[in-house]
C-alpha cells in the first residue's frame, strides 16, 4: 500500500470516529434526559443502557491521539520538543482507553475501577495541554506555522480551563463543572480533527 493510501486510510478513521464521538456526545444528552446536562460529567453517561456510545466514542479517541503522536514523530527531523509531546500524547492516549474500560463510581459508591476511572481521567486531563504545548514548541517546518499556533492556544486554553474546574467552587460555578468539561472535551476532538487535516495535508 502506497504511504498517501496509508495516510488517507488514516485521516479517514480519525475523521469518522471523532465527528461520531461529537454525535454520540449530543445524542447521550437526549437518551438521558433526566441528567443534569450542566452539572453531570461525561463519565457518567458511559453508565447505563447506552454506555457502549461514550465508551466506544473514548476507545477510538484513544486510538486517534496514537496516530496523530506516530504521525508527528514522522516529521522531518522531530526535536527533542515534538518527540517529548508526543510520548505525552501516546500517554494520554493510553489513559484515554483506561477511562473507557474503567466504569466511573456513581453516587456514593466507591469501587477500585472507579478511583482508577478518576486516576486515569486525571492524567488526560494534566498531561494534555503540556504535550500540545511541546509539540507547538517542537514545530520547526515553516508549513506547519499555523497548525503549531493552534496548537499552542489549544494548551493554554485546556490549561485555563482546567484551572477554573479546580476553582469552581470558589468561582461560584460548581453546577456548571458538567458543561465546562464536556465543552473542553468537544475543543479536544476539533483539535483531534485539525490535527488529522494538516498532518494528512504535511504528509501527502
Amino acid at each position: 500500500m502506497e504511504k498517501n493510501e496509508v495516510s488517507n486510510l488514516k485521516f479517514n478513521f480519525i475523521i469518522i470516529t471523532t465527528v461520531l464521538f461529537i454525535a454520540e456526545i449530543v445524542m447521550v444528552h437526549f437518551l438521558y434526559s433526566s441528567l443534569n446536562v450542566f452539572s453531570t460529567p461525561l463519565s457518567i453517561y458511559a453508565i447505563g443502557e447506552y454506555w457502549f456510545l461514550i465508551t466506544s466514542g473514548l476507545l477510538f479517541t484513544s486510538v486517534n491521539y496514537m496516530l496523530i503522536s506516530f504521525w508527528l514523530l514522522k516529521t522531518d527531523l522531530p526535536s527533542v520538543q515534538l518527540k517529548i509531546g508526543s510520548i505525552l500524547l501516546q500517554t494520554v492516549g493510553i489513559s484515554t482507553f483506561l477511562v473507557a474500560v474503567l466504569q466511573t463510581d456513581i453516587e456514593h459508591t466507591v469501587t477500585i475501577h472507579g478511583k482508577l476511572h478518576v486516576v486515569a481521567a486525571h492524567i488526560h486531563f494534566v498531561l494534555l495541554p503540556f504535550s500540545a504545548l511541546f509539540i507547538a514548541a517542537g514545530i520547526r517546518e515553516n508549513s506547519l506555522r499555523i497548525y503549531k499556533q493552534v496548537t499552542f492556544a489549544f494548551g493554554l486554553l485546556c490549561i485555563a480551563t482546567i484551572l477554573t474546574l479546580l476553582f469552581r467552587k470558589v468561582l461560584h460555578i460548581g453546577g456548571y463543572s458538567g458543561i465546562i468539561q464536556k465543552s473542553l472535551i468537544v475543543v479536544i476532538l476539533f483539535w483531534i480533527l485539525y490535527s488529522a487535516q494538516t498532518l494528512r495535508r504535511y504528509s501527502n
